[in-house]
């Protein structure tokens, strides 16, 4: 694949990249193996505006035959990796994961190759780069191909599984085929919740009732179990403005996808979320702690869900851990892992050597966890 390669980093450069960056991820982002919104040129500038603060932020562009095919957006920062201190190249959208990806036009064997390669020759002072793929995803299997043929020095450094399900029946049949015990418990908290008092459903799609919309997100988060445990929007300046600038983004876009449920005119439950190529991404949800009794979170899932089958949506991508209540509505997984590729440096040497020797070094007994993140941790950004 003959493939020119290019590094941007002035702000002038990204208007030139946005149409083929869209076309490329629209073209391949209705499968939940795909990349997802969290590699659109839109979320990436969002990123960029509230975490980079429009610095730092670069990208490697891969052209063939006059056309775009390749583009991949990163930043810098200073990781300690095994305990060496590492210059190291972040793929943007893990400043924000979703399933994450590559931006490639097709033949992703060659375009993969030519990127990763194209890091190690177009891009200097660098020692590890950190990226994410879906498991068993085109990008991922190119992944591993080239990790055997051409000697890419990989390490998986974590790895989550995420629950999704299918909208290809009616809401009628999905509701039905959930557990029986399940389905009682969605209808005795919808029936309890509504004979609290006046209940009301609502969707924020656009237009100025979008601030009525987030100031209720803001009030929930306030008053839920998040804001104790300091996991809350409201907790976290960072997240709280991204998620108010991404909104305003998405709306403009025709994605936006926010879920409000109202007690007597009070919010009590919100989930926010994102429509895009017929995925929805499900980003952001929580509900007062004082409706807890009455299933305010669970009954605003069971009507979210019904609008969303009403909508004719593909798939419901909870973009989360497993929790117990979302494998209740969904059996079904996929899995986002985390590499990095070492570069032919010192102190990438150093890291990778100490890591494989760290598997040598008996641990401290511990009861078996499900992800591996050895000794990755940031020091500046």
């Amino acid at each position: 694949m003959d493939v020119s390669l290019r590094v941007l980093q002035q702000d002038a450069d990204w208007s030139a990249l946005r149409p083929a960056w869209d076309e490329i991820v629209d073209s391949q982002s209705a499968s939940i193996l795909g990349p997802d919104v969290t590699c659109t040129s839109t979320w990436t500038e969002v990123l960029w505006e509230n975490h980079l603060k429009r610095q730092k932020l670069e990208a490697l562009v891969g052209e063939s035959h006059g056309r775009i095919d390749a583009i991949l957006p990163f930043y810098r920062v200073r990781k300690t990796v095994h305990f060496v201190p590492c210059r190291s190249l972040v793929a943007t959208c893990k400043l924000y994961d979703g399933r994450g990806g590559f931006v490639l036009r097709n033949a992703p064997l060659e375009g993969l190759a030519a990127l990763l390669a194209g890091l190690k020759t177009c891009v200097s002072g660098w020692d590890v780069f950190f990226f994410t793929l879906v498991e068993n995803s085109s990008a991922h299997n190119a992944l591993l191909q080239l990790e055997n043929r051409r000697g890419f020095r990989l390490e998986k450094v974590e790895s989550h599984p995420s629950p999704y399900f299918l909208m290809n029946t009616t809401w009628e049949e999905y509701f039905a085929a959930l557990q029986n015990r399940f389905r009682g418990q969605l209808r005795k908290f919808e029936k309890r919740a509504r004979a609290a008092g006046d209940l009301t459903y609502k969707v924020f799609e656009s237009g100025p009732d979008l601030d009525y919309f987030y100031d209720s997100v803001r009030q929930i988060e306030r008053q839920s179990w998040k804001e104790k445990a300091g996991t809350s929007l409201t907790a976290n300046e960072v997240q709280d403005r991204f998620h108010a600038r991404i909104m305003h983004a998405a709306a403009d876009r025709g994605w936006m996808s926010g879920h409000l449920l109202e007690l007597n005119g009070e919010p009590i439950a919100y989930q926010f979320g994102l429509i895009y190529n017929g995925v929805f991404y499900d980003l952001k949800g929580s509900f007062k702690d004082q409706f807890r009794e009455i299933g305010a979170g669970r009954v605003m899932y069971r009507l979210l869900i019904e609008e969303l089958f009403r909508r004719k949506v593909a798939i419901f991508d909870f973009q989360g851990v497993c929790h117990d209540f979302k494998m209740r509505l969904t059996d079904k997984t996929y899995r986002t892992s985390t590499y990095l590729l070492y570069n032919d440096t010192l102190a990438a040497h150093a890291a990778r050597l100490a890591g494989y020797a760290a598997r040598f070094i008996p641990a401290k007994r511990s009861a078996p966890q499900e992800n591996h993140e050895p000794n990755v941790s940031s020091e500046s950004g």
